[in-house]
């Protein structure tokens, strides 16, 4: 009978120990299909960030519509019965219903009248003819409902920014769990090959143990690799509006290719553009400074409303009512109108106060948009600097991962001759391992930037 050695017992356990939780893995989550224009429509639909900016365009556009309300006439309509033998309510009520006799005047009669009902039934309309401050706080609700939309559509861009990002962290995150696969293949190859020529007699127990080493840190670099892999497809699902048990296959690939210097990819059918020109682009024509832009306008609309309380108003008013012992009976009828001037002359300096409220948020807009503004120019030139680095570091990292893999292959070739030790083997499986990791990165940051730019000269206007 033979005896099952170490190694061979070792692996069996790690398959018997891993297989419960593949299948389990399987069983809990669920896999989608999706390309980068597929998560960005998703992202559209069900990103939480986005839907709260819609929930608040609709509340300021209804506060819109309740400022231009009170521009309109209100008009009321009620009815109601009432029963009383109170002298006053009895003698007014006949004469409302036009029943008032001689009789009713004998003084018996009036200080004890026999109780009497009444159904009134009106209408009645008020409308405010001159009202500042009605007037200008629309403009304002106007303002900020724009202001709304605009920032809706900014959230929207930095939705579609977002996900590009966190779609491109998923990319980079698979693409460095396959090289970390590859690496630990060539590790374990190499680790083998090491085992054989220890047992030829050509390599020592010290050059055994160190291809063990490496191994082992390549398993290392594997099993963190895939962690990181799964924490952004999870971060990606959950973003999307899916459940963080659902895990998105992408369809769309991080491909290495070198970058051409004047913008785009060498390689064919490359998704990358090249850079965005800056000539003649208006960083003011941006959504979130149109935002800030109707934000003082609103602000400047509040502030006149402040100062327009010192106005009077005009208000019209008019009014129809019937009378009877019945629903909806006449039988008398009379009505009413009028003008109202109202003028509050002093309301203990609590306009004072808001008129100086209003002047500060009206000062504290101004200040906001010219900061954005600068910002903004800011964030153009260095999203645009970043490009240049980005595309020029990652050219430079996917011609050295090219250079480090035909090294890593000369030098197995040599060492498979005898004219390499196995320390130059394992450094070079080590630098083409590196070398692919910065040009993963270096890929994916590349992409990364030129989506940032995108946002940042993202040009809207109010046409």
């Amino acid at each position: 009978m033979r005896i099952m050695s170490r190694r061979t017992l070792w692996l069996g356990i790690a398959v018997l120990a891993a297989t419960p939780s593949v299948a389990f893995g399987q069983q809990a989550s669920a896999q989608r299909s999706i390309s980068l224009d597929e998560a960005i429509a998703e992202a559209l639909q069900g990103n939480a960030g986005l839907a709260i900016a819609r929930a608040g365009t609709d509340v300021a556009h209804a506060d819109a519509k309740q400022a231009s309300s009170y521009l309109w006439p209100r008009i009321d309509v009620a009815t109601g019965w009432t029963r009383s033998d109170d002298p006053v309510f009895a003698f007014g009520t006949k004469l409302r219903q036009g029943i008032f006799t001689e009789s009713d005047l004998a003084l018996d009669a009036l200080n004890n009248p026999d109780p009497i009902s009444d159904w009134a039934t009106g209408a009645t309309l008020e409308w405010k003819l001159l009202s500042p401050q009605v007037w200008a706080g629309r403009s304002a609700a106007s303002s900020a409902a724009e202001a709304a939309d605009w920032q809706e559509l900014r959230t929207r861009e930095a939705t579609v920014l977002q996900t590009e990002v966190l779609y491109y962290e998923a990319q980079r995150a698979a693409a460095q769990t396959r090289a970390a696969e590859r690496s630990e293949e060539a590790a374990r190859s190499a680790r083998d090959v090491f085992e054989r020529r220890e047992a030829e007699g050509f390599l020592t127990r010290a050059e055994v143990l160190q291809a063990e080493a490496d191994l082992q840190g390549a398993v290392a670099a594997r099993i963190d690799a895939e962690r990181r892999e799964s924490d952004a497809y999870r971060q990606l699902a959950v973003f999307l509006g899916w459940g963080p048990e659902v895990k998105p296959v992408l369809t769309d690939t991080l491909r290495l290719a070198v970058v051409d210097p004047r913008g785009g990819d060498s390689a064919a059918g490359s998704s990358v553009a090249g850079s965005t020109e800056l000539a003649g682009f208006d960083p003011t024509l941006r959504a979130d400074l149109h935002a800030l832009d109707r934000a003082r306008d609103a602000a400047a609309a509040n502030s006149s409303r402040a100062k327009l309380g010192y106005l009077p108003e005009l208000d019209a008013f008019a009014g129809y009512s019937m009378h009877g012992s019945g629903l909806f009976q006449s039988d008398g009828d009379n009505w009413v109108g009028g003008l109202a001037l109202r003028w509050n002359i002093f309301s203990g300096l609590s306009r004072s106060a808001d008129t100086k409220r209003a002047d500060a948020q009206r000062a504290m807009a101004e200040t906001e948009y010219d900061a954005t503004l600068r910002s903004a120019r800011a964030e153009v030139l260095g999203a645009s600097d970043a490009v240049d680095a980005a595309r020029r570091a990652a050219s430079a990292a996917v011609v050295g991962d090219s250079a480090a893999s035909l090294g890593r292959d000369l030098m197995r070739m040599r060492f498979d001759e005898g004219l390499a030790t196995a320390t130059d083997l394992l450094a070079a499986d080590s630098r083409a391992a590196q070398a692919r990791s910065r040009a993963i990165n270096a890929t994916a940051g590349y992409r990364m930037a030129e989506a940032r730019l995108r946002y940042v000269t993202t040009q809207h206007t109010s046409e």
